[in-house]
């Protein structure tokens, strides 16, 4: 401001510069406003923030609420559910989507336009396990076999470290490993069938068997997942959704004679039964041998149900102990046959006529 032309009464012009209020400021510009927190959030109460011009007055209007508050003096301001003071009705949802829309107005007056908006979408939900089951084909696995099971999420999820899942796989538990499916509905465990393992139908232990071992699974909102399972044996679990079998177990058979011996040359033939004490696979066909009295080398016996082996044998010449031995055939997990019988590994062959013990 500058004054002039003016004079006191005696005459003195007056002084061009006040001696105060000299100045005065105009301000048209209208303040700038921005949202720099995120647009996702896992908390019931998240705080929206950003930056506006220092000293001006921010109001949010979030979810039909309107909060006012002043931004400091680098410009910073906050705005936290359930503890700002807010006008108006407020219809925030802690698992959905709300509306974000920000203005500032400075000490002049003016309003920034247009508002910055945001869509601030929260979910507080902790992901969930719909069910487990495997890619692996129903059937027998034996020892050393690989077995992938599949943990399926409700919601896509995230897993890092080596989170693993306790096995119910007879006398000693097992562990399936984490192996693959960093991001997405669908992980793969990995189970490797050790010697003693056995189950009619593979099941993971219990519904807390979902370990995470020092690593994480978590959503896209950061949520920790619940790692509860379904019980096993009731819907959804493995055994559920699979058939498989873990046998690690050599299959036995017992061996009978018909007709009962001892046993001679030229006599009846013998029909030599075994009877395992499980299914066994078609192929390769068990073989029998034996030794002792006389030889027969490993021969291929005749199938008369998955569990009854037979072979006809026309006795030779020879005296004494045929012992018995099996080879070559599988359960239908894959086990070796144990070679000596679990019973009636011997029969006996006499070929010497009985010597006339009369004297005169």
């Amino acid at each position: 401001v500058a004054l002039s032309v003016g004079t006191d009464v005696a005459g003195n012009v007056i002084t061009s510069a006040p001696s105060s209020g000299a100045t005065f400021v105009l301000d048209n510009t209208a303040p700038a406003v921005a949202i720099t927190s995120a647009s996702t959030s896992n908390s019931a109460t998240p705080t929206i923030s950003g930056t506006a011009e220092a000293g001006s007055t921010v109001s949010a209007v979030i979810s039909g609420a309107t909060y006012s508050v002043t931004a400091n003096g680098g410009g910073a301001w906050s705005v936290t559910i359930g503890t700002t003071s807010f006008t108006g009705t407020s219809s925030f949802t802690a698992n959905g989507s709300n509306s974000v829309s920000v203005t500032a107005t400075d000490a002049a007056g003016n309003t920034s336009s247009p508002a910055d908006t945001q869509t601030l979408v929260v979910d507080t939900t902790a992901p969930e396990v719909n069910s487990v089951t495997a890619s692996t084909t129903d059937g027998s696995y034996k020892l050393n076999d690989v077995i992938d099971i599949q943990v399926i999420f409700g919601e896509q999820v995230s897993i890092t470290g080596s989170p693993r899942l306790t096995l119910e796989t007879g006398d000693n538990d097992r562990l399936a490993t984490y192996v693959s499916g960093a991001s997405g509905f669908v992980h793969i465990f990995r189970y490797t069938v050790q010697a003693g393992d056995t189950t009619s139908d593979l099941d993971y232990k219990a519904t807390n068997s979902l370990d995470l071992n020092g690593g994480s699974i978590t959503d896209s909102y950061s949520n920790s997942a619940n790692l509860t399972l379904p019980s096993p044996g009731n819907s959804n679990s493995l055994s559920d959704s699979k058939a498989l079998v873990i046998d690690t177990t050599a299959p036995t058979a017992a061996i009978t004679y018909s007709p009962a011996g001892p046993y001679r040359n030229g006599g009846a033939n013998v029909t030599i039964t075994a009877t395992f004490n499980e299914a066994m696979a078609a192929s390769p066909v068990v073989k029998i041998a034996l030794s002792g009295a006389a030889t027969l080398t490993a021969t291929a016996m005749t199938k008369s149900s998955a569990t009854v082996y037979t072979y006809t044998y026309t006795v030779p010449a020879g005296d004494g102990t045929q012992t018995v031995a099996l080879s070559v055939g599988t359960d239908v997990a894959g086990n070796v046959i144990t070679s000596a019988p679990s019973s009636g590994a011997t029969f006996e062959m006499d070929n010497t006529a009985p010597t006339n013990q009369n004297t005169v």
